[in-house]
């Protein structure tokens, strides 16, 4: 068990009294709470995609803008004539950056089967978070007329078979990096466990509860992590708080233009409700991000 791992069992823990103490925390309070985390931690974990390019390869920088915000907006672009398709595709980007920021060490060569089994993993861990809260998930989207749409994505005869294939596949996976050796017996069993705790909180937590914990505590701080030793390794004095003023420019941006959106969706200045709103800024985000933690990986 590795300390994310025992951070995550505390933090589950702490969160299981306090749904035993108050049982029927409102959907606005979940939402706010998780907001604040995700804002927290979330969001800077993805705001030095351009030093991590710039420190690791000889890019130029006006093409490397070009070629960020260019996705941005092509995503963008996406989500104005298919929101459905937008959906999708955040799905999927999420589930092999996921996958990929998990496993990639276990590669010490690319291999193509490699990019199947971190979207294979990233999609089994988004839909074990799915498929034990598709109720929830169902009134959430009829709750916003803009939502709706993504109604018909939550059928139980859609969801649960992803959710069979992908984590016996991801077991199946596992077992064969094991067997071919680029599995330890004691990272094995990690993995497996890491898996089953998904699972047991997915099951016990509201969606938006278990996804914020997963996103910060598995997700992002691992990611944090792993970036301060880059550039550690750069500059031996390199310390936490340069790296959060590293972080805190694009931060400030970030999460100024996000309340900016979900102030201009609140007062109906723009037709988007806030939970679409958020939705396609953290997926059009995502995407950019994808790809440069992608090549700086590996």
């Amino acid at each position: 068990m590795n300390i994310y791992v025992f951070i995550y069992i505390v933090c589950s823990y702490a969160i299981s009294i306090i749904f035993h103490a108050y049982s029927d925390i409102p959907m606005d309070f979940q939402i706010m709470g998780s907001s604040l985390l995700l804002l927290a931690i979330g969001i800077p974990h993805g705001t030095l995609d351009h030093l991590l390019t710039f420190k690791k390869q000889e890019t130029n920088k006006v093409k490397f803008y070009l070629y960020y915000l260019g996705s941005i907006i092509l995503y963008l672009l996406v989500w104005v004539f298919s929101p459905s398709m937008g959906l999708i595709l955040f799905i999927l980007v999420s589930a092999f950056h996921f996958g990929e920021t998990q496993l990639h060490t276990f590669f010490v060569k690319k291999r193509k089967i490699q990019k199947i089994i971190y979207l294979n993993w990233g999609l089994s861990i988004l839909f074990t978070l799915i498929f034990y809260n598709i109720s929830e998930l169902s009134r959430m989207t009829v709750s916003y007329e803009d939502t709706r749409i993504f109604l018909e994505l939550y059928e139980h005869k859609i969801i649960k078979p992803i959710f069979l294939i992908s984590n016996i596949l991801s077991v199946v996976s596992f077992s064969l990096m094991y067997f071919k050796g680029y599995l330890l017996y004691q990272k094995f069993l990690s993995e497996l466990f890491f898996l089953a705790i998904i699972h047991l909180t997915a099951f016990l937590f509201p969606f938006i509860i278990c996804f914020t914990l997963y996103f910060i505590v598995l997700h992002s701080l691992p990611s944090i992590v792993h970036q301060f030793s880059f550039f550690k390794n750069l500059k031996e004095n390199f310390s936490v708080v340069k790296l959060m003023k590293l972080m805190f420019p694009y931060s400030i941006l970030s999460i100024t233009m996000s309340f900016l959106l979900i102030g201009l969706s609140y007062y109906n200045i723009i037709p988007i409700s806030i939970p679409l709103v958020s939705l396609v800024v953290i997926s059009v985000i995502t995407l950019p991000h994808t790809m440069v933690m992608y090549n700086f990986n590996h």
